[in-house]
């Protein structure tokens, strides 16, 4: 599987994955130079920061399987006035392709009963293609970062 496939979190699930085997941002610089992923140490650098602070932020969530539905006990209520159903989150990072630079974007998928992770890190990315397209960035990551149960409560 490819370094850069955005089915395993891309360079940034590779990164989690160098993190949680207890690997030095240089450790993981030098094992993507290894890989022949063509990437520059600085930008390489930025990813392993990126993958840290989202791993500091999200935990495991971060990791767990993709072909998975978030189960009960990996989500969190979240009351709403109306609103019903399962809202999931995906985060994508992005490279500007001119100055290097990591770009966040996030992107929520509400349905009526949640999907796989990897189905809504799929919705966000073509979601987010022309944009990318148009400002010349390049994928480096997509993660799941979480799942909310919406539940409609009345005003009493």
């Amino acid at each position: 599987m490819p370094l850069s496939d955005e089915s395993a979190g891309g360079f940034v699930g590779f990164a989690l994955r160098a993190i949680g085997a207890g690997q030095s941002a240089n450790q993981f610089a030098a094992a993507l130079r290894e890989s022949g992923a063509g990437i520059r140490r600085q930008v390489a650098l930025r990813i392993y920061g990126q993958a840290r602070a989202l791993a500091a932020e999200y935990g495991e969530e971060v990791t767990r399987p993709l072909d998975q539905t978030p189960t009960l006990a990996e989500s969190r209520q979240w009351p709403t006035r109306e609103s019903e159903g399962v809202l999931q989150t995906v985060q994508l990072l992005y490279r500007e392709r001119v100055t290097g630079n990591i770009v966040q974007r996030f992107y929520n998928v509400k349905t009526a009963a949640g999907i796989t992770r990897q189905q809504a890190i799929q919705q966000a990315i073509d979601a987010n293609t022309g944009n990318a397209t148009r400002y010349e960035q390049a994928l480096v990551g997509a993660l799941h970062t979480g799942t909310a149960i919406l539940t409609a409560r009345s005003a009493a």
